[in-house]
Protein backbone atom coordinates (compact mmCIF):
# COMPACT_ATOMS: atom_id res chain seq x y z
CA UNK A 1 0.00 0.00 0.00
CA UNK A 2 2.53 2.09 0.77
CA UNK A 3 4.52 1.65 -2.51
CA UNK A 4 1.00 2.77 -4.26
CA UNK A 5 0.93 5.54 -2.33
CA UNK A 6 4.45 6.69 -3.30
CA UNK A 7 4.09 5.70 -6.75
CA UNK A 8 0.98 7.48 -7.13
CA UNK A 9 2.40 10.78 -5.29
CA UNK A 10 5.45 10.50 -7.80
CA UNK A 11 2.66 10.16 -11.03
CA UNK A 12 1.17 13.55 -10.00
CA UNK A 13 3.92 15.41 -9.41
CA UNK A 14 5.56 14.51 -12.76
CA UNK A 15 2.18 15.19 -14.46
CA UNK A 16 2.14 18.80 -12.74
CA UNK A 17 5.68 19.59 -13.50
CA UNK A 18 5.04 19.36 -16.99
CA UNK A 19 1.95 21.86 -17.12
CA UNK A 20 3.33 24.92 -18.39
CA UNK A 21 3.56 28.33 -17.02
CA UNK A 22 4.31 31.52 -17.81
CA UNK A 23 6.86 33.79 -17.24
CA UNK A 24 7.55 37.06 -18.08
CA UNK A 25 9.06 36.01 -21.37
CA UNK A 26 6.17 34.35 -22.84
CA UNK A 27 4.49 37.90 -22.14
CA UNK A 28 7.25 39.94 -24.10
CA UNK A 29 7.07 36.99 -27.08
CA UNK A 30 3.29 38.00 -27.00
CA UNK A 31 4.88 41.65 -28.56
CA UNK A 32 6.13 39.93 -31.79
CA UNK A 33 4.00 36.57 -32.45
CA UNK A 34 1.67 36.39 -35.57
CA UNK A 35 -1.15 34.45 -33.37
CA UNK A 36 -0.91 34.94 -29.75
CA UNK A 37 -3.99 32.30 -29.81
CA UNK A 38 -1.78 29.74 -30.97
CA UNK A 39 1.17 30.66 -28.75
CA UNK A 40 -1.21 30.35 -25.50
CA UNK A 41 -2.82 27.28 -27.00
CA UNK A 42 0.72 25.65 -26.88
CA UNK A 43 1.16 26.18 -23.62
CA UNK A 44 -2.06 24.37 -22.66
CA UNK A 45 -4.12 27.38 -22.77
CA UNK A 46 -7.74 26.71 -24.13
CA UNK A 47 -10.14 29.87 -25.07
CA UNK A 48 -12.74 30.65 -23.03
CA UNK A 49 -13.88 33.94 -25.29
CA UNK A 50 -12.41 35.06 -29.10
CA UNK A 51 -13.49 38.73 -30.01
CA UNK A 52 -10.58 38.73 -32.78
CA UNK A 53 -11.15 40.46 -35.94
CA UNK A 54 -7.64 41.09 -38.53
CA UNK A 55 -4.72 42.06 -36.76
CA UNK A 56 -6.75 42.79 -33.73
CA UNK A 57 -7.27 40.02 -31.04
CA UNK A 58 -9.07 40.40 -27.62
CA UNK A 59 -8.36 36.49 -25.73
CA UNK A 60 -9.72 35.15 -22.48
CA UNK A 61 -7.53 31.83 -22.35
CA UNK A 62 -7.21 29.68 -19.22
CA UNK A 63 -4.85 27.01 -18.15
CA UNK A 64 -6.90 24.20 -16.12
CA UNK A 65 -3.98 22.44 -15.37
CA UNK A 66 -1.98 25.34 -13.93
CA UNK A 67 -5.03 27.33 -13.06
CA UNK A 68 -3.40 30.69 -14.69
CA UNK A 69 -6.10 32.94 -16.53
CA UNK A 70 -5.03 35.02 -18.97
CA UNK A 71 -6.56 38.24 -21.02
CA UNK A 72 -4.82 39.56 -23.85
CA UNK A 73 -5.41 42.72 -25.94
CA UNK A 74 -3.27 43.05 -29.57
CA UNK A 75 -4.30 46.19 -31.32
CA UNK A 76 -2.44 47.23 -34.57
CA UNK A 77 -4.07 50.86 -35.66
CA UNK A 78 -3.69 51.85 -39.87
CA UNK A 79 -0.46 53.39 -39.57
CA UNK A 80 1.22 50.47 -37.72
CA UNK A 81 1.46 51.61 -34.37
CA UNK A 82 1.13 48.37 -32.19
CA UNK A 83 -0.29 47.38 -28.60
CA UNK A 84 -0.04 44.37 -26.17
CA UNK A 85 -1.73 44.44 -22.86
CA UNK A 86 -1.86 41.68 -20.89
CA UNK A 87 -3.72 40.52 -17.62
CA UNK A 88 -2.57 37.35 -15.87
CA UNK A 89 -3.59 36.02 -12.76
CA UNK A 90 -2.62 32.59 -10.72
CA UNK A 91 -3.31 30.97 -7.72
CA UNK A 92 -0.34 30.27 -7.10
CA UNK A 93 2.05 32.09 -5.04
CA UNK A 94 4.99 29.93 -6.43
CA UNK A 95 4.20 31.17 -10.18
CA UNK A 96 3.35 34.73 -9.20
CA UNK A 97 6.88 35.04 -7.43
CA UNK A 98 9.18 33.83 -10.04
CA UNK A 99 7.58 36.17 -12.55
CA UNK A 100 8.37 38.91 -9.99
CA UNK A 101 12.10 37.98 -9.15
CA UNK A 102 12.80 37.95 -13.27
CA UNK A 103 11.37 41.71 -13.56
CA UNK A 104 14.69 43.42 -12.71
CA UNK A 105 16.83 41.03 -14.21
CA UNK A 106 15.20 41.58 -17.51
CA UNK A 107 15.96 45.44 -17.48
CA UNK A 108 12.75 46.87 -15.88
CA UNK A 109 13.40 49.47 -13.85
CA UNK A 110 11.16 50.10 -10.83
CA UNK A 111 9.21 53.75 -10.61
CA UNK A 112 8.35 54.89 -7.29
CA UNK A 113 6.54 51.56 -4.84
CA UNK A 114 8.39 49.00 -6.66
CA UNK A 115 4.86 47.55 -8.07
CA UNK A 116 5.35 49.82 -11.02
CA UNK A 117 7.89 48.81 -13.83
CA UNK A 118 9.08 50.36 -16.99
CA UNK A 119 11.32 49.40 -19.66
CA UNK A 120 12.56 51.69 -22.93
CA UNK A 121 14.55 50.46 -25.49
CA UNK A 122 13.87 53.31 -27.61
CA UNK A 123 12.08 56.76 -28.06
CA UNK A 124 9.29 54.82 -30.22
CA UNK A 125 8.92 51.88 -27.62
CA UNK A 126 8.07 51.21 -24.09
CA UNK A 127 7.20 48.17 -21.85
CA UNK A 128 5.17 48.62 -18.69
CA UNK A 129 4.43 45.91 -15.88
CA UNK A 130 2.52 46.35 -12.97
CA UNK A 131 2.38 44.20 -9.87
CA UNK A 132 -1.11 44.09 -8.13
CA UNK A 133 -2.58 43.25 -5.46
CA UNK A 134 -4.59 40.12 -5.04
CA UNK A 135 -7.87 40.06 -6.67
CA UNK A 136 -11.00 38.16 -6.27
CA UNK A 137 -12.46 36.22 -9.58
CA UNK A 138 -15.36 33.88 -8.45
CA UNK A 139 -14.77 33.96 -5.07
CA UNK A 140 -10.87 32.77 -5.55
CA UNK A 141 -8.14 34.91 -4.89
CA UNK A 142 -5.23 35.04 -7.76
CA UNK A 143 -2.17 37.21 -7.91
CA UNK A 144 -2.34 39.18 -10.78
CA UNK A 145 0.07 41.05 -13.40
CA UNK A 146 -0.93 43.51 -15.97
CA UNK A 147 1.91 43.86 -18.68
CA UNK A 148 1.76 46.71 -21.31
CA UNK A 149 3.65 47.19 -24.61
CA UNK A 150 4.20 49.69 -27.45
CA UNK A 151 5.22 50.63 -30.63
CA UNK A 152 4.88 53.61 -32.34
CA UNK A 153 3.97 53.70 -35.94
CA UNK A 154 8.02 54.52 -36.77
CA UNK A 155 8.77 50.87 -35.75
CA UNK A 156 6.20 49.31 -38.26
CA UNK A 157 7.62 47.72 -41.18
CA UNK A 158 7.23 49.64 -44.22
CA UNK A 159 4.03 48.75 -46.53
CA UNK A 160 5.18 46.44 -49.67
CA UNK A 161 4.40 48.87 -53.09
CA UNK A 162 1.30 47.21 -54.96
CA UNK A 163 2.42 44.51 -57.95
CA UNK A 164 1.21 46.57 -61.49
Amino acid sequence: MKKLSLFLFFAITVAFSFAQTLNLKDFEKLNTVKSPKEYLEKKDFTVKSDSSSGENFKLRMLNRATREMIYVTVNKDSEGARSVEVEYFTESQEEYAKIVHTVIKSGYKAKGDNRHYDKRPGSYEGYNLVLREMVTIKGKDYYSIKYSYYAGKELALPATPAKK
